[in-house]
């Protein structure tokens, strides 16, 4: 048995953009530092609120903008010591907090970033753009990897002598849905685009 893969990829709009930062606060007890991390989160989320943001639960479903504070850490601070080449204790304490805001109104990112960007503490790892699992162009990639592999198989088959069995067209029935973790399942690239794979066995 001969496998074919194939792969097609499309670029459309982003239904929603996820920005991830982590807010930092250093002092000299593990109290006042986290004393300082939870202020600079509490003034930074009123001024997403103001915006129009919501936590994030599982009530929030799909809405404009939320936030949502999912870990944090405190830890010593340390530094290199040059004559001893060890990792030395300043004596200081470092409180973080892990933040992700998730903009589905893309209209609001220009007042989003003015937001983020007033707060000090806050640093900014990055912004992601993704699509929903519904999004109404996945039909249509998945037709065009399944077109692609069968292509592909069709290429395969010709240069042994054989040919392809008849089948129907991509879109022509309904798709089988792959349980979770199947390799054929349905991808998407971490941004506005929507990428899938097909597989197709030739024997």
């Amino acid at each position: 048995m001969l496998s074919v893969r194939a792969e097609a990829r499309q670029l459309v709009a982003p239904d929603y953009a996820v920005v991830d930062g982590l807010i930092e606060h250093t002092a000299g007890s593990k109290v006042e530092a986290v004393r300082s991390v939870t202020g600079s989160l509490d003034r930074l989320t009123a001024d997403v609120a103001a915006l129009g943001g919501v936590p994030f639960d599982e009530g929030a479903g799909r809405r404009p903008l939320t936030w949502s504070a999912y870990s944090s850490a405190t830890r010593e601070e340390l530094y290199h010591d040059k004559e001893s080449m060890r990792m030395e204790r300043t004596g200081q304490v470092i409180a973080t907090v892990a933040l992700r805001v998730t903009v589905r109104d893309l209209d609001r990112l220009d007042d989003l970033a003015g937001v983020l960007a007033a707060h000090p503490g806050l640093n900014v790892h990055g912004v992601t753009w993704h699509v929903d699992w519904d999004n109404p162009a996945w039909p249509q990639v998945r037709a065009a990897a399944i077109g692609a592999a069968i292509g592909k198989a069709r290429d395969y088959a010709a240069a042994l002598g054989r040919a392809l069995p008849d089948g129907p067209r991509p879109g022509a029935q309904g798709r089988r849905r792959r349980p979770a973790g199947d390799p054929g399942a349905d991808s998407c690239s971490a941004g506005a685009h929507r990428d899938h794979r097909g597989s197709l066995p030739h024997y």
